[in-house]
């Protein structure tokens, strides 16, 4: 088992039937979306910036009842944003001139082994 260091996912390389597995790290959530926009450690297009500001606004104008979705969360939930050190085990479908082997699509921050108990 291995843990990406880039989207905390943990996962067996080698699936039981013996095929390989090639994680790729899924987009970020609407919560981690938030906090990269806050941080602005990620940007999106400027009319999702628009869509974004207008569901604010209209959720402070008419705030929906609780246990619904207010509309900046439904905007975030729409938007799929890639980590900015997202992993992709995909191969690229090149091959490196001086290996002679495929390049995977994206290291990410890596991966750490982890101990079976």
């Amino acid at each position: 088992m291995v843990r990406c260091n880039s989207c905390g996912g943990v996962y067996e390389p080698t699936l039981p039937d013996g095929m390989q597995y090639f994680h790729a790290c899924p987009p970020l959530t609407p919560a981690e979306l938030r906090r990269a926009l806050a941080d602005a450690t990620v940007r999106i297009a400027a009319a999702d910036v628009e869509r974004l500001r207008a569901a604010r606004e209209a959720d402070l104008a008419a705030p929906v009842p609780p246990g619904e979705l207010t509309r900046e969360e439904t905007v975030l939930r729409s938007l799929a944003v890639n980590r900015p050190d997202r992993r992709d085990e995909n191969v690229t479908g090149t091959i490196d001139p001086l290996t002679k082997q495929s390049r995977m699509r994206a290291l990410g921050t890596g991966i750490t082994p982890i101990r079976e108990a």
